[in-house]
């Protein structure tokens, strides 16, 4: 099942927006997105939970720098997913779009699919916030 978000413009340059999203598993707080609790993160990956329902491991995968950033993240519900940061430079801004590719089974991809792309306009939002902030 594929994702896509909505392309924000972020008050940031490309290589701020970029370095953000290169480190976020590095970060021994929890980033302020909503609903994700239980962080752990080292210079490998990072684990968490979200709405106490399931819990997930996230790795860096790839990155181009200043273009895209690429997370594969492993649950303990037999879900796995390929996140795909989109980074567009517009000068001393940027713009970002997450695409997610997710494997599941066919029969729960309906029931999620809706959750799911809410939860991704959430993060979304919190990213922006986040990265124009520091």
């Amino acid at each position: 099942m594929k994702l896509t978000s909505n392309t924000e413009t972020i008050a940031a340059s490309a290589m701020k927006t970029y370095d953000f999203l290169c480190h976020l598993i590095q970060t021994t707080q929890a980033p302020p997105i909503p609903d994700i609790t239980d962080w752990h993160a080292d210079e490998e990956g990072c684990s968490f939970t979200i709405k106490n329902m399931i819990t997930c491991n996230m790795r860096l995968t790839d990155a181009v720098p200043y273009q895209y950033v690429i997370y594969h993240l492993d649950t303990d519900k037999s879900v796995s997913a390929n996140v795909r940061f989109q980074i567009e430079s517009m000068g001393s801004e940027s713009s970002l779009q997450v695409e997610a590719e997710a494997d599941m089974p066919f029969w729960i991809q309906a029931m999620l699919k809706g959750p799911m792309e809410q939860m991704m306009g959430s993060v979304m939002g919190k990213l922006k916030e986040v990265i124009e902030r520091s």
